[in-house]
């Protein structure tokens, strides 16, 4: 089911590039490919005749694309891309899971999608740079690369602070309230964020007292207290029905609760992109 889910509707020739019969099909085809994507592991190409460096003499025009581990420079390069060494290499699982649990890699394959999204944004680069020079350039691609830059602001709390962010659940570092309630009906659901409107979210919730209350006042104020706002908060909304109290104040607020999920359900409705997906979409799609 991986390899359907990220290879159907595509056409494939499998090529043995061991054996000499293999390597001369694909010799054969050098002059003339406009972009070769590979994902071996590092050198390997270079070590059967087709690297960049042999290819660009015979096609000067080519675009090479390779997604490794590590990329093809710097002494990491050598290990095979695992992505769950990258995941933990790379911070993100430091920064998954329960704040008094154990690091969790990330279910979604985070490492392998980035550098599919990265390497095709550096080959449509190329494709610009090809047109107006006539040449092609090499992208280099690591699965490592890719999972450093989602660290965003989490990097950015330790360049600033010098000091490591740690593990939060769902639990935002730096806004408060942006996370996870149970309702009554035990569908997880995100507050509004207080700063926006908070004065109508008080009112919503019944808590006016929150507005004039100094501890929160402000994101910072109410970060440096979140152990005291975030008790509040949770007894607030176990005691509401996310069905029931869902609607219509909350709709006319913009304060509609969010519920969490299952992912087969989310992608076989509406919900996650209204007028773009519906089950008879998806299913087609699979099918095919």
């Amino acid at each position: 089911m991986y390899f359907l889910s990220i290879n159907r509707g595509k056409k494939s020739l499998t090529l043995n590039l061991k054996s000499p019969e293999g390597r001369e099909i694909l010799k054969k085809t050098r002059p003339t490919i406009g972009c070769l994507l590979e994902n071996f592991r590092r050198d390997f190409l270079e070590s059967i005749g087709f690297g960049y460096n042999e290819v660009v003499k015979l096609n000067p025009k080519i675009i090479y694309a390779s997604v490794t581990g590590y990329g093809h420079t710097g002494s990491l390069g050598r290990p095979t891309r695992l992505r769950s060494r990258r995941a933990g290499q790379s911070g993100i699982m430091s920064l998954t899971g329960d704040p008094n649990g154990e690091p969790s890699k990330p279910v979604p394959h985070w490492a392998d999608i980035t550098a599919g999204i990265y390497a095709t944004l550096g080959i449509l680069l190329a494709l610009q740079a090809r047109h107006r020079t006539g040449h092609g350039q090499k992208v280099d691609v690591s699965l490592l690369d890719g999972q450093i830059s989602f660290l965003t602001y989490q990097a950015g709390i330790y360049f600033g602070t010098g000091k490591s962010p740690t593990r939060k659940g769902n639990q935002h570092p730096t806004i408060v309230p942006y996370e996870t309630f149970k309702a009554s009906d035990r569908c997880s659901i995100s507050p509004p964020v207080m700063t926006v409107s908070g004065n109508i979210f008080c009112d919503l919730i019944g808590r006016p007292d929150l507005k004039t209350n100094e501890k929160f006042a402000t994101n910072p104020k109410r970060v440096q207290n979140h152990a005291e706002l975030h008790p509040t908060l949770e007894k607030i909304f176990a005691e509401k029905n996310r069905r029931r109290n869902g609607s219509p104040c909350w709709k006319r607020a913009a304060f509609r609760a969010a519920p969490s999920i299952p992912s087969p359900k989310c992608s076989s409705t509406r919900r996650c992109a209204p007028g773009r997906w519906s089950s008879s979409v998806l299913i087609q799609n699979l099918n095919q």
